[in-house]
């Protein structure tokens, strides 16, 4: 509503999230952001529970535990309208027998703009995300991101899972990376850090939460 202010957390999957407590904190919020297949059963103190909109690939959708009461944004994995639905079209009338009124499908050329002018072009295609966090940015008034960037000891994984390789190389991640962190010196986002605190330092709380 015009009144009020639309306050939205974007949360990751990283590795950085485990033993942060932001679970109330992210549940707290009005919007909250999820990606792709990243769960919440046993993690709940650390990455809360509630979701309003759940952005993935549509191959994850097999993987994902539904929650009925969120919108499903399926993200095209190329740019190439094309390939898009070649490749998509089978799951996501999988996902619109679950329920048509919450499925929406992200335009593959909001993902080109991205590629092209956030992410300087590198690798195929931004990560998930990045897409959800800049969905965001465009539809809310603050936005607080939590579990993205890697753990205190460099790790680039999940918080779910044991990831053999580096997943930061199947993106452009430093990029990313280094696009967040301008965000929040220009007090456009805030960053939570989880487990990437020093020793004894605090998670900041917002004022609005």
């Amino acid at each position: 509503r015009p009144d009020r202010r639309r306050i939205c957390a974007v949360v990751g999957a990283s590795r950085n999230l485990l033993g942060s407590g932001y679970g109330d904190l992210i549940d707290a919020h009005e919007i909250v952001f999820r990606v792709n297949r990243a769960p919440t059963d046993g993690f709940r103190s650390d990455v809360g529970e509630r979701t309003t909109h759940h952005v993935m690939w549509p191959r994850d959708l097999e993987e994902w535990q539904y929650d009925r009461d969120a919108y499903l944004l399926m993200t095209p994995i190329t740019a190439n309208t094309k390939d898009v639905f070649d490749r998509i079209l089978y799951q996501v009338e999988e996902a619109l027998r679950w329920d048509p009124q919450r499925v929406r499908i992200i335009h593959p050329e909001f993902v080109m703009y991205l590629h092209q002018d956030w992410t300087e072009g590198w690798m195929t295609y931004p990560s998930t995300g990045f897409i959800t966090l800049m969905i965001a940015l465009n539809v809310c008034d603050e936005v607080d991101v939590f579990g993205f960037g890697a753990d205190a000891s460099g790790r680039w994984d999940r918080y779910y899972e044991d990831v053999p390789e580096d997943v930061s190389q199947f993106h452009p991640a430093r990029i990313e990376a280094a696009v967040l962190q301008e965000m929040e010196e220009n007090a456009i986002l805030k960053i939570f850090r989880g487990n990437r605190l020093d020793a004894g330092e605090q998670p900041e709380e917002s004022e609005q939460h």
